[in-house]
């Protein structure tokens, strides 16, 4: 709907004005809905504006800006700075001496530049670019901005394991967005400083932390916070060798909320059960672990807690190629850690001076065999990748298909009657004598014929229909009123969903288990809200609105999928 009035807009500016006035004004307008409408906004900068007709560097700057806001806004990462580039070139020499409005697109071309070489793993010049656009937002008294920024920034120091550097700018994170009492980007900058602390072994500041973030997600009934923030705690505790405390969490959160636990947290739990002396627990929970693995801390976390298993197993020799494995472990880690340091600046500088000086022909030759290896590597691991993921979703599409097939059924049974009655019609011309079997037969399908017409018809009527029904409008009200939906509320929008579409709740529970957030998630979804007015009726952040939602697709169907691949199943149902 929204990408038609969008449309429809853009039609109407381009009929009552020039070319180069309709770009104005439909910039003007993406600009206007983007805090509130980024979907519509960037249905405005793709589709209705064609980049290469403006006629100035500034509009195609500001354009380039927008672009990237409204991709960012709509969690579409972007890893390449081609989009962005007119504008970081544009308003390269903008000081905070000049307009408020060309200061604030330089905040914004700098942060949002920022946040794509975060994507890229440049997290030295991601640094400098998030630098840069600090001064313009104080410059702006921008004190929202001023929390994205530095919490991009302790991203970047996180990644490089700086965790002093993380502290700082998670405390400056959450001094900005509690200025302004933004709490879902407060709470969770408050989280992000909780691990910061027990990441530096700073575990008495980081536990008073995650007592005051449990008892608020308690008090607010926020089951999802409380997940992630209990399964880091446990985290906590293991670090402290509070090994029972650490485990009680993390059988809590399998058996009560029926969380899928990391890798790293699967690793902690065998190496608690390995030292109370339960080696088939502990063996369960290893090999679980391993299946799961996703990075290199999961793998060093597998291995301390294999060794460990090994050693009380006394399989001496298995513990010792262990103990070989996590010393080449740390020192990969320890080199990657270098590869993301800031410190690059420094090594940079030296190497490139070193080429300049000297430039030998061996070094150039050396330098294109290791580039041929390294390219036929990666040819070999992409073929491997590619053929698992073939295999793997050769078995999950089979799974879909069978779930997806009543859906489907009865398109199915509309094309076979349709075939059924045309040869029955052959065979009634070609007869002299009709036959009376077949004349019933026929009746019995046209009947059939009509009947499913009229369910196809009647269920397209429902759907279109639902955003009309009094239950969906009193959502609406909710909405636009910013109140909070009570419990009646949400029974009659369940029974009206099942009421329009039987079966949709038991469909849902034949994939996986649902708290009862992500039902009404699903019901909302249904019911045609977008992800944006989702969160604003459950009192969520988008990024939590995306968790939810790409989690629950991987529940269901055990593979990673977008947020559009979830929502456009829901509304299939």
């Amino acid at each position: 709907m929204k990408h038609i009035f969008a449309i429809i807009l853009s039609i109407m500016l381009l009929s009552a004005c020039g070319e180069s006035e309709r770009n104005s004004q439909l910039l003007k307008r993406a600009e206007t809905v983007m805090e509130d409408s980024a979907e519509v906004a960037l249905a405005i900068l793709q589709d209705s504006i064609d980049s290469a007709s403006l006629s100035t560097e500034r509009g195609r700057a500001i354009h380039a800006l927008l672009l990237s806001q409204a991709l960012d806004k709509n969690y579409i990462d972007i890893a390449s700075d081609s989009i962005i580039a007119p504008a970081v070139k544009y308003f390269a020499n903008i000081t905070t001496d000049d307009n408020a409005t060309d200061v604030r697109y330089a905040m914004l071309t700098n942060y949002y530049l920022g946040r794509i070489l975060l994507n890229q793993n440049k997290l030295s010049d991601a640094i400098i670019a998030c630098s840069k656009a600090i001064d313009y937002a104080k410059e702006l008294n921008a004190d929202f901005y001023l929390g994205l920024i530095y919490r991009s920034i302790r991203d970047a120091y996180y990644k490089t394991h700086n965790h002093s550097e993380s502290i700082k700018y998670s405390k400056l994170s959450h001094s900005h967005f509690s200025k302004i009492n933004k709490q879902p980007h407060k709470k969770y900058a408050h989280f992000s400083l909780a691990v910061a602390y027990n990441n530096n072994g700073d575990f008495n500041e980081s536990q008073a932390i995650y007592h005051t973030l449990i008892d608020s997600a308690t008090i607010y009934c926020d089951t999802i916070f409380l997940i992630e923030v209990l399964e880091s705690y446990s985290h906590l505790l293991w670090n402290n060798l509070k090994y029972s405390q650490s485990k009680q969490i993390l059988k809590s959160l399998q058996n009560s909320y029926m969380h899928q636990l990391s890798a790293k947290s699967l690793a902690h739990l065998a190496d608690i059960y390995s030292n109370e002396g339960k080696q088939d627990s502990a063996s369960y929970y290893l090999t679980l672990a391993k299946h799961n693995a996703t990075n290199n801390k999961d793998s060093i976390a597998i291995m301390i807690a294999d060794y460990n298993y090994s050693l009380i197993n006394t399989d001496y020799k298995k513990a010792l190629n262990l103990q070989q494995e996590q010393i080449n472990a740390l020192n990969a880690s320890t080199k990657e850690i270098w590869q993301q340091s800031v410190m690059t600046l420094q090594r940079d500088y030296f190497e490139s001076q070193a080429k300049i000086s000297k430039l030998e022909v061996e070094s150039q030759k050396n330098q294109i065999i290791l580039i041929i290896i390294i390219s036929v590597a990666i040819l070999l691991i992409f073929i491997f990748v590619i053929y698992a993921l073939r295999m793997k979703n050769k078995a999950q599409t089979e799974k879909i298909n069978r779930i997806l097939s009543e859906h489907y059924q009865s398109k199915n049974l509309i094309s076979n009657a349709e075939k059924r009655i045309i040869e029955l019609e052959h065979l009634l011309d070609n007869e002299t004598h009709k036959s009376q079997s077949l004349i019933n037969e026929l009746a019995i399908q046209k009947e059939s014929l009509q009947l499913l017409s009229q369910q196809a018809i009647l269920r397209e009527k429902t759907t279109n229909a639902i955003e009309l029904s009094d239950i969906v409008t009193r959502f609406y009200k909710i909405l636009s009123e910013n109140s909070n939906p009570t419990t009646e509320d949400w029974e009659n929008l369940d029974n009206y969903i099942n009421l329009q579409f039987p079966g949709f709740k038991s469909v849902l529970y034949k994939l996986t288990k649902l708290s009862e957030i992500e039902y009404q998630v699903c019901l909302l979804l249904k019911s045609k809200f977008t992800p944006h007015e989702i969160a604003s009726i459950i009192n969520r952040s988008r990024f939590t609105m995306t968790s939810i939602r790409t989690r629950l697709y991987f529940k269901m169907f055990k593979e990673k999928g977008s947020t559009h691949n979830f929502d456009d199943f829901i509304r299939s149902l």
